[in-house]
């Protein structure tokens, strides 16, 4: 079985910061090795849905960010 595929609908009224996020249970240790965020979408109710078109990375060690574009990146590190 593989790992499991969530998609979350975020549909603010004013659209100021979005953000991603990986979910992590049913451990003793974070680890997001593996985590792929891909076709990231904000809703403008006078747009409908449009991909990222910018973004600031942030990330804290021990995890790393790996940019594929915009709208698609790679989330890895953590765990012991």
């Amino acid at each position: 079985m593989g790992a499991p595929v969530h998609t979350f609908f975020v549909t603010p009224n004013v659209p100021v910061d979005e953000q991603s996020l990986v979910e992590v249970y049913g451990s003793t240790s974070i680890c997001i090795t593996g985590s792929h965020f891909r076709n990231l979408r904000v809703y403008d109710p006078q747009l409908y849905w449009y991909y990222w078109d910018r973004h600031v990375p942030d990330v804290d060690r021990p995890y790393i960010l790996i940019e594929i574009s915009h709208r698609e990146f790679r989330a890895a590190g953590g765990g012991s």
